[in-house]
């Protein structure tokens, strides 16, 4: 009768049956605990999940004591827990269970095995739904390792393993692993299970949104539908799940324009997830931010704030303040604040989710591949230029707007080079024993420190100052002994109090970047990002050093004036150095030299000529810079008074300003000198070489 959904009526049958076992078997029979799960079945198809919670802890009970604490069935009923648990938002409760019940599984039989799959599936899922994706991937590719090796290539339970893991790779903005391993999954679900099965519903939910992440909006929309169409067949049309498929498309129709289907469909989604899961579940918390997105896209502020605040509540409280999930509701309400004209206010939101993506990067970069370490620099790439359009279009005036955005500029850049360097760091360390140890307990910590971080709900704070004290002993430990390690750790690490103490007195640092603005008060069908510009942040050295930012202007025109620069240096090299196979005349010389001369010019009154007012006297420069200017030489342009830029400053190249935080350590004796000297600049190349 469960299986053919005919809940209401076995309800109460699977409750006297319950009676019954009791009844005849007595509490600590196998047979109670049975049809106790049964009746918690019922109630999870239902859409009751805390009916089934105190069913689920008795069956444990009753199983540990009957059949031993370490039995297979005792696993199973934990793992059940576990998916109980996730679905009353107790993310921390529900991954000590998963692990629990993995932990059990492996230990009655090894790690091949349809259960012990199902739960590592489980447990990168919630994994990857609280944002732990260094401890999501391995988990979900030994996953489909597991279940290739168990069921071959073309079975469901593969197919699950498939799906989950490009959902994975989709959070991490990663669709072009995702799309192949989303069409094989739905390929063989809909073959091996038919057409029509919520399996198959969930992998077109999936695949539509990939589709609408790439702007490929006509062929996502049937997936939705078909999808919303397929669970409310089997599920019921208040099932949670339809509501997911419902904001999902409401999403996607709001990008396409379509407002009123929509509005529609957000508040339908909305309405079954408060009465299926209760007003304080991180569901009902996702949809009122995408309706209040909705709301802010439409120039109605007045019905967003409400929600985005309370969407912020709800997501505080079940996953704990320092959550990345917080990050979107914070970023959502400064997006608000700003439209309505308060860009004060945006920006104490915006330090906020700044910190709270300090942590989450500390973390990440501890844990994971290099791959997904850049995927997660993409993903944090929004978050600073919202920083940086805050302060270029609204608070250009306002020094704690300014070191906010020049602060997250510099901190980007370190975690960018320290990103990079990390497996360069792990391989220096391998051939010291203790360094390699210590480097490998680091990791650890960061793990655990993320999986109580990430987990949500409240985690133990003394916990968590523990392992702090142990991440800042390793770290310190790691720092004394390798010059490398400390190196781009302190990068990381450096602020502008930091950076303002290494800058040489007589130096300024000129932080340059490229970013996509973003469009705080677009609505409807209009951009939401506006063309690139490039900035230019001056810190002068001191403790608190004062920061200028200057809007340098249009990328397009400033890469447009550096692409012909770049191409008078080219065509002036092959007339001096007589590349050309014909001769050069004088002419053609004279004009080439004018023709860079006029490039270089028309460069540095774009680019540095609005930096001159803000350099404070100072002659030595100090250059982080982005996009284009990352490949000209400064010194070679030249003022409008025909002088070049090194006869009056001397420049010094980083790729990041934290760099400057390095050369405060003395380096390293040197055990001899080699000298360059004399080079000649005009040599042509050998004809016979």
């Amino acid at each position: 009768m469960i299986n053919a959904e005919k809940l209401q009526e076995a309800l109460p049958l699977a409750q006297k049956v319950a009676d019954i076992a009791r009844a005849v078997k007595g509490d600590p029979s196998t047979e109670y605990a049975d049809s106790l799960e049964n009746l918690a079945t019922v109630h999870r198809r239902l859409a009751k999940p805390a009916k089934a919670e105190p069913l689920y802890l008795q069956s444990i009970q009753i199983r540990s004591k009957a059949q031993g604490p370490k039995h297979n069935d005792v696993a199973a009923a934990t793992q059940s827990l576990a998916e109980v648990c996730w679905e009353l938002g107790a993310y921390a409760k529900a991954i000590q269970r998963y692990s629990e019940a993995l932990d059990l599984f492996k230990q009655a039989g090894g790690e091949e095995r349809p259960y012990v799959l199902l739960c590592m599936n489980n447990l990168a899922f919630i994994y990857r739904e609280t944002g732990q994706y260094p401890l999501a991937e391995p988990l979900s590719i030994r996953a489909t390792q597991i279940a290739e090796q168990l069921f071959g290539p073309d079975h469901e339970g593969t197919a699950t393993a498939l799906n989950n893991l490009a959902t994975l790779y989709y959070d991490m903005a990663d669709c072009g692993r995702a799309e192949p391993l989303l069409a094989r999954a739905l390929k063989t679900r809909t073959q091996r299970l038919g057409p029509d099965h919520p399996a198959v519903a969930n992998t077109l939910n999936n695949l539509a949104g990939i589709y609408q992440k790439l702007g490929q909006y006509p062929k996502a929309e049937p997936l939705y539908l078909r999808s919303i169409d397929i669970r409310r067949k089997t599920l019921g049309e208040n099932h949670p799940d339809v509501a997911i498929n419902m904001a999902n498309l409401a999403a996607l129709y709001n990008d396409m324009g379509e407002y009123e289907k929509a509005e529609s469909y957000s508040l339908r989604a909305l309405d079954i997830q408060t009465k299926a899961r209760g007003e304080d579940s991180s569901e009902v918390a996702r949809c009122l931010n995408n309706l209040a997105a909705f709301y802010c896209d439409r120039g109605r502020l007045g019905e967003a704030l409400p929600l985005i605040k309370q969407a912020l509540a709800i997501r505080a409280r079940a996953l704990g303040p320092s959550h990345p999930a917080v990050v979107a509701v914070l970023e959502n309400m400064a997006g608000s604040r700003v439209a309505a004209g308060r860009p004060r206010e945006a920006l104490e939101l915006l330090q906020r989710a700044r910190q709270i993506t300090e942590k989450q990067t500390e973390m990440i970069l501890g844990v994971t591949s290099e791959a997904d370490k850049l995927a997660f620099l993409r993903l944090i790439e929004g978050d600073l230029d919202m920083r940086l359009s805050l302060a270029c279009q609204y608070l250009p005036d306002d020094p704690d707007a300014v070191a906010l955005a020049a602060e997250s500029l510099v901190r980007s850049k370190g975690i960018t080079l320290e990103a990079l360097s990390r497996q360069q760091d792990a391989a220096a360390l391998a051939d010291d024993r203790e360094l390699s140890d210590a480097y490998a307990q680091l990791r650890q910590v960061l793990q655990e420190m993320a999986r109580l971080t990430l987990a949500g709900a409240s985690p133990d704070e003394n916990q968590i100052k523990t392992l702090e004290t142990r991440k800042d002993e390793l770290e310190a430990l790691l720092s004394r002994r390798s010059a490398a390690f400390g190196q781009t750790h302190k990068t990381r690490l450096a602020d502008l109090h930091a950076v303002g103490q290494a800058i040489p007195p007589g130096a300024v640092l000129v932080e340059l970047c490229r970013p996509n603005l973003f469009a705080f008060k677009a609505t409807g069908k209009q951009a939401k990002w506006l063309p690139a510009r490039y900035l230019a942040f001056v810190i002068s050295p001191g403790n608190t050093p004062p920061v200028r930012m200057m809007d340098l202007g249009d990328a397009a025109t400033i890469d447009d004036a550096v692409g012909q620069f770049r191409q008078s240096v080219k065509v002036t090299q092959g007339a001096f150095r007589g590349l050309s196979l014909e001769p050069i005349k004088q002419e053609s010389r004279t004009k080439a030299r004018q023709e860079l001369q006029r490039n270089s010019t028309r460069l540095h009154d774009l680019v540095f000529q609005p930096l001159r007012n803000h350099l404070a006297g100072a002659r030595h420069v100090l250059i982080s810079p982005e996009g284009s200017l990352a490949g000209i030489p400064f010194e070679a342009l030249i003022d409008p008074k025909g002088s070049f830029l090194i006869e009056q400053y001397t420049f010094s190249y980083l790729t990041a300003g934290g760099e400057l935080v390095r050369y405060t350590q003395p380096s390293p004796k040197a055990d001899g000198v080699v000298v360059l000297a004399n080079p000649d600049f005009d040599m042509a190349p050998d004809p016979s070489s």
